[in-house]
């Protein structure tokens, strides 16, 4: 069905959920009843490309015997693979999920995407699930060989979208990010290091 991103309490997940699924946004609104400041987590300013992870949302294994809705998507660069986890619990509730629920191993920046914070967890550690909440949602980033770890874009849904961030290199005690902006808005990108960085340049 078409989604209400102005009039319907639920916006916000259909958006996310739309946007995790990867195919085309169908919107159903009257002239000027859209919700943009939603809306744009969606996609590129500029030139209005919809920003994508790699395949569509797929529940985890664990949700077709718990009857739970967590489901979880990925994009990958350079061999690494950034995942998108979202709870729904009032339509299944799960109580935890790790990053080996999602076939990982080693260390993991787990960003909570609606609260900007960031923990780091090992691939067996649990991420507790609140069944009160409305939704979850989660950008899990592989902690580099330098203990650093890119989240990407922390406006955007799909955070580490591949039109967005087009590669990740981690050299030594750096780690080199190509963006692809342009001149209608110059993303923030955000990252976790393990220490304080001795500089960041932008080019």
């Amino acid at each position: 069905d078409n989604i209400q991103s102005g009039a319907d309490p639920n916006a916000f997940e259909d958006v996310l959920l739309a946007n995790l699924m990867g195919g085309s946004m169908e919107l159903g609104h009257r002239i000027g009843e859209a919700d943009w400041d939603l809306l744009k987590k969606v996609y590129r300013e500029g030139d209005e490309l919809i920003l994508k992870p790699d395949r569509p949302i797929v529940p985890l294994d664990r949700c077709y015997l718990d009857r739970s809705a967590v489901g979880h998507t990925e994009s990958n660069h350079n061999g690494s693979r950034w995942h998108y986890v979202l709870s729904l619990p009032s339509a299944g509730y799960l109580a935890e999920f790790s990053p080996s629920d999602l076939g990982e191993t080693g260390k993991w920046a787990v960003f909570d995407w609606d609260r900007k914070s960031v923990a780091v967890q090992e691939a067996h550690s649990p991420i507790r699930l609140l069944r009160e909440a409305k939704h979850q949602y989660f950008v899990l980033a592989p902690i580099l060989d330098n203990g650093m770890a890119v989240i990407g874009d922390p406006d955007k849904f799909i955070a580490m979208a591949d039109q967005r961030i087009a590669a990740v290199e981690a050299t030594g005690e750096s780690v080199q990010v190509e963006v692809i902006s342009n001149r209608a808005a110059n993303p923030t990108i955000a990252g976790y290091s393990s220490r304080h960085p001795a500089s960041v340049e932008t080019g």
